[in-house]
C-alpha cells in the first residue's frame, strides 16, 4: 500500500455519489463489521467495508449502532437496500459521512490502532473503498491505495 493525499482519498469518496445500494452484508457472525455494495448508474460495482464505529441516524435520531446486536444491524441497515447515496464527506480525522436519498446519514468513525507500518491486508483498515482494481484504506486518520485484482464475483 502506499500512502495517498487526503485530497486523492476524497476524490474516490466522492465517486460513491450517486451509487445505489445494491446489497448489504451484515448480520449474525460478522459483529459490527458491515459491507455495502454499491453500483454506479454506469454498472461499475464497488465495495465499502466498514471494521470502524459507525452509527445510522434517521431524521437525526439513531437508528442503530455498532455497538447493538448483530441481527438488528443487518435489519437497520438493509432497510436502505436500494437507496442512492446522495452525498458523501470526509471530515477532520479520516471520518466519514454518507447520506442517503431519504435524509438518512451513515456516520464513520476512524477508531483504528496506529501501526508503525501500513499493514498490507485491507482489513487492517478503518474502513477501505474498493472500486475496480483500486482499494482505497482509511487507518487511523491517514490515506493509503492498494491496487487489487478485479474480480467478477466479489464477495466482501
Amino acid at each position: 500500500m502506499q500512502l495517498i493525499s487526503k485530497s486523492a482519498f476524497a476524490a474516490a469518496v466522492a465517486q460513491l455519489i450517486d451509487t445505489t445500494i445494491e446489497a448489504v452484508k451484515a448480520g449474525v457472525g460478522t459483529g459490527s463489521i458491515f459491507t455495502l455494495h454499491l453500483r454506479a448508474p454506469t454498472g461499475e460495482v464497488c465495495y465499502l467495508m466498514v471494521y470502524c464505529s459507525w452509527k445510522l441516524l434517521r431524521a437525526g435520531a439513531i437508528a442503530c449502532t455498532w455497538q447493538d446486536p448483530e441481527e438488528d444491524l443487518a435489519a437497520a441497515l438493509s432497510v436502505h437496500q436500494g437507496e442512492t447515496l446522495v452525498g458523501a464527506r470526509l471530515e477532520s480525522g479520516g471520518d466519514l459521512v454518507l447520506l442517503l436519498a431519504t435524509g438518512a446519514e451513515l456516520k464513520l468513525f476512524v477508531d483504528g490502532q496506529a501501526l508503525d507500518e501500513p499493514a498490507e491486508e485491507s482489513y487492517s483498515s478503518d474502513y477501505f473503498l474498493e472500486q475496480a482494481v483500486d482499494t482505497f484504506v482509511s487507518l487511523r486518520g491517514a490515506f493509503y491505495l492498494a491496487k487489487t485484482e478485479p474480480s467478477a464475483d466479489n464477495n466482501v
